[in-house]
């Protein structure tokens, strides 16, 4: 699954969160955050703490095809 990036750096950018900081809060790595902002696949379980950590839905930041 790939993210909506836009939309994910869009929330970042509202709740003031660099990359790493939303990394640590959804407890992924800054290399996995990195690795997914710049277009890869992302596991269900990683889109979901990524999700988790913007408090909005999984709908809200993956691409649906």
């Amino acid at each position: 699954m790939k993210l909506k990036i836009g939309e994910v750096k869009l929330l970042m950018v509202e709740q003031n969160l660099t990359q790493d900081e939303l990394a640590e809060k959804a407890d992924l790595s800054r290399i996995s955050i990195s690795y997914f902002m710049n277009g890869k696949n992302a596991s269900v379980k990683s889109i979901n703490k990524i999700a988790n950590a913007l408090n909005v839905s999984i709908r809200d930041i993956v691409e649906m095809n």
